[in-house]
């Protein structure tokens, strides 16, 4: 059986509120319907293109990950994500998304004298 060229014609990563958010692809890269989507990986790194964080995200229906689950702390990130199909098949690169997460909880209310 042979490799289709794969999977990711295009996904768009939206930080939002400690959020990533995606839309999953619908077709392979040659136009055909896209059956066989098994999940996702969130790579991500303090530099770009650098990534040393990987999260596996299976179900082809999943579209949001808290940043937390993906393991990131304060500070830069910047991460892109793949899809893979059944097969294990992963595909390219998505377009990067940059950000400064701040997970330090708001202070509380100041009293006034």
């Amino acid at each position: 059986m042979a490799f289709k060229k794969y999977l990711l014609i295009a996904v768009t990563l939206v930080g939002l509120n400690g959020k990533i958010l995606w839309i999953a692809p619908t077709t392979n890269m040659d136009g055909s319907p896209l059956t066989d989507l098994a999940g996702f990986k969130l790579y991500c790194g303090a530099a770009s293109r650098v990534y040393s964080i990987k999260t596996n995200i299976p179900g082809a229906s999943s579209t949001t990950l808290p940043v937390t689950k993906a393991g990131l702390k304060d500070g830069v990130w910047y991460c892109a994500l793949t899809a893979y199909n059944t097969s294990g098949g992963e595909s390219g690169y998505s377009n990067e998304l940059n950000f400064n997460l701040d997970l330090t909880p708001p202070s509380g209310p100041t009293q006034f004298k």
